[in-house]
């Protein structure tokens, strides 16, 4: 999973931020639940890779009736420390972009390539720019749910 070409939006949070310092992570949501959030990204800046040290990889798990009607949102955000007086260190996150998913997308993509999605704002839209998320879909192999059980743990 990464991004590339996030841009800071008119945030007051990051408003003087250097781009260059932005700690990406990802929250995942099926249908409003939160059942994912990744580490910020070992890279820093406008375009990030998550890998399986900062927990890009995770299961799915949904019934097939479910999964008729799911929706997946995936919202980036920034984490970003400043310095305050005293050497006090405050610790803030900022929306940087998400897309939504339903199910017929994430179906067509189970092939394992990747593909990208523009990200949007708060409600949905694309007016700015916000980057684009990459993104690689399978179907878990008993094997694979193995593999993440353990790495997990």
């Amino acid at each position: 999973v990464g991004a590339r070409n996030l841009s800071v939006q008119d945030d007051d949070r990051l408003r003087g931020v250097d781009p260059t310092t932005l700690r990406p992570y990802c929250v995942v949501k099926l249908d409003g639940k939160r059942i994912h959030k990744s580490k910020p990204s070992e890279i820093a800046g406008c375009n990030p890779i998550w890998v399986l040290s900062t927990k890009s990889l995770f299961v799915l798990r949904t019934t097939p009736k479910e999964m008729s009607h799911c929706n997946v949102n995936i919202a980036v955000f920034s984490k970003e420390e400043t310095a305050l007086p005293v050497s006090l260190l405050q610790t803030s996150s900022a929306f940087l972009g998400q897309v939504n998913l339903n199910s017929s997308t994430i179906l067509s993509h189970c092939d394992e390539e990747r593909f990208e999605l523009s990200l949007e704002d708060e409600i949905g839209e694309t007016t700015g720019h916000y980057g684009k998320l990459a993104l690689r879909f399978r179907i878990a192999t008993p094997s694979d749910l193995k593999f993440l059980r353990l790495f997990h743990d």
